[in-house]
């Protein structure tokens, strides 16, 4: 949806030009990434993904989700004491799923790519059914793992502004040749990822807030999510939102803040890369300045600030009592709980 809209209704057709390659990569690569991202989980089920607690005899992508489990030994705690709280059933495997998507996330890259290899497979015996050898070579290349892996991989990663791909020339030498810009395409692809505002992306505030007193509510936050939309202000684009939680709020300006900071980044790239000329249509900046506290029908709002440095889990609380034993320092423990 969000890659639509931008080559829709935010950059100029004609000053994009893109080729029926890249048109066709733009329209693969979201579906290819939800897919990948959906059938790697199912490979993992086998970890038990909503059992934090350590197993006898794991497998090694057991072993290795419950270290992952050990760095985040807070969340565990709190997903443990969630279900076991007569309502808390939803915050306890949300908390479960989010770290077990994180982990996912931080698998080596061959993990993924065994993933991507497998969706691919049916598309070899499509290609007996194109009758032009021209158009079997240039799919043939197209579909290639390397292409493929690399553009989804820009959408786990932060974009590189440091580095510009070339244009890269397929099918060479036969009618069906072509050229795609690779930068073009992972530039506007890792826009599109931002302004879709994936939940699982979202700042850990929103899973820290989860099993607590004042929890976010789940169903709330797929809403707000929904429902949320970037309005045009000349070249910003303003984040506008209505939020039940504080958690909720902030974790959608860190949104903002990290689209912002992109778009940033791409416009510099823009401004001294020829290939990337066309993406001067593209927003410069993006704020959050209408995500805001919900209202009840008395016109209360939900909260009354996105200022969350003062709400702490009784947890944490806890654990930044523990001085020594969590700092090895009294006094970096004294600091850290008058910080907070």
């Amino acid at each position: 949806g969000a890659v639509g809209w931008l080559l829709s209704k935010v950059l100029n057709p004609e000053k994009l030009a893109l080729s029926p390659a890249e048109a066709a990569l733009l329209v693969v690569t979201p579906y290819l990434y939800v897919s990948c991202a959906n059938r790697a989980a199912v490979r993992a089920l086998e970890t038990q993904p909503t059992n934090l607690d350590r197993v006898t005899r794991p497998s090694p992508d057991r072993l290795d989700y419950e270290l992952f489990l050990s760095k985040r030994n807070r969340l565990v705690r709190r997903a443990a004491l969630a279900a076991q709280s007569a309502d808390g059933g939803d915050h306890a495997a949300g908390i479960a799923w989010w770290l077990f998507r994180r982990w996912l996330n931080r698998k080596p890259g061959d993990f993924h790519e065994k993933t991507l290899e497998s969706l691919l497979g049916p598309v070899g015996s499509l290609l007996e059914d194109i009758p032009n050898d021209a158009d079997r070579k240039l799919v043939t290349e197209l579909f290639e793992l390397n292409t493929l892996s690399m553009l989804l991989r820009s959408l786990r990663t932060s974009f590189d502004a440091t580095t510009v791909r070339p244009r890269r020339q397929l099918a060479g030498g036969n009618l069906g040749e072509q050229h795609i810009r690779e930068q073009l395409l992972v530039a506007v692809l890792t826009v599109a990822h931002h302004l879709a505002i994936d939940p699982v992306l979202l700042p850990d505030v929103v899973v820290e807030h989860l099993g607590i007193s004042y929890s976010v509510d789940l169903r709330q936050l797929r809403r707000t999510i929904q429902t949320a939309r970037w309005d045009q202000h000349g070249r910003t684009r303003v984040l506008n939102a209505t939020c039940h939680h504080p958690a909720t709020g902030l974790a959608l300006r860190q949104q903002a803040a990290a689209l912002d900071a992109l778009l940033g980044a791409v416009d510099v790239q823009a401004g001294s890369e020829p290939q990337l000329e066309p993406l001067q249509d593209l927003p410069a900046h993006a704020t959050a300045d209408q995500v805001r506290a919900a209202v009840d029908t008395g016109g209360k709002p939900a909260y009354e600030s996105t200022d969350l440095r003062f709400r702490l889990a009784d947890d944490r609380i806890q654990e930044l009592l523990m001085g020594e034993q969590l700092y090895g320092d009294p006094a970096l423990a004294i600091r850290e709980l008058y910080q907070n």
